[in-house]
């Protein structure tokens, strides 16, 4: 579990999951793209992206936009087309 943090104006790299990621929204608004299909991701909502699905957020706020973050232990996860890596929070 971690709490992740998007600058206002900013978005997150491209990333793929082998395993099934959640993330709950704390504050601010984002927008969430799921292999090309864009949503808007409010505080409060919930996102479950399933496992090998290409995903990014976008802080579309005036403040910075923070959710909680969880992935199984030893969950893999991989930025464009570098090597997969455990991320330090499934670690």
């Amino acid at each position: 579990m971690r709490l992740a943090s998007i600058c206002t104006a900013r978005n997150s790299p491209l990333w793929r999951r082998r395993a099934a990621g959640r993330a709950k929204p704390r504050c601010g608004g984002s927008e969430v793209t799921l292999d090309a299909k864009r949503f808007v991701l409010p505080a409060g909502a919930a996102l479950i992206v399933p496992p090998d699905t290409n995903f990014s957020l976008a802080n579309t706020g005036p403040t910075p936009f923070e959710a909680v973050v969880v992935l199984p232990v030893g969950g893999m996860a991989r930025l464009g087309d570098q090597a997969p890596f455990t991320p330090p929070w499934a670690a």
